[in-house]
């Protein structure tokens, strides 16, 4: 497997390093991304065609609000037409949602829910928050969040 993190899609050359990595043998190769180029459909396919399997992509929510509060930015529909172009061709999704307390924990249920509506996401991973960027700058908030502190209640649990 070969992977990427951080920024990689922003290299003017990504394509081109992602069918090295194919040529040397590399069987899977996945890019840890938040989506931003992958809302472009040439994009998509010329990564698809170098050798890209696998988008980890950041997810956190299901709603603009929690994206405001964790992202600084209304990022929804980014995310959701970055994960609609995976089924047109053989790529695969991981939805990676930063879970914060009292920003979006709500949110899990709903993302959870999603390889049933799409079945291009292979997998969800939870992490919990980096207290850096915009979550730094919320003062006096507990947002450190462990599946322990989880509260699950019909609203947020998928059927």
């Amino acid at each position: 497997m070969f992977s990427f993190r951080r920024g990689a899609t922003l290299h003017p050359e990504f394509p081109q390093i992602l069918l090295m990595a194919h040529r040397m043998g590399f069987t899977h190769i996945q890019v840890a991304t938040n989506g931003s180029r992958f809302v472009n459909p040439d994009y998509v396919s010329q990564c698809e065609e170098m050798g890209l399997h696998t988008l980890y992509l950041q997810f956190d929510a299901m709603n603009d609000d929690a994206y405001m509060r964790l992202r600084g930015k209304r990022l929804l529909d980014e995310k959701t037409r970055s994960s609609a172009m995976s089924p047109r061709l053989n790529m695969r999704i991981v939805l990676v949602p930063t879970i914060a307390a009292s920003i979006n924990v709500d949110q899990i249920g709903p993302i959870l829910a999603s390889p049933r509506i799409q079945p291009h996401i292979t997998g969800i991973s939870i992490q919990p928050p980096l207290l850096s960027g915009v979550l730094k700058s919320a003062p006096g908030k507990r947002i450190r969040s462990t599946s322990p502190t989880w509260q699950w209640n019909s609203a947020n649990r998928p059927d």
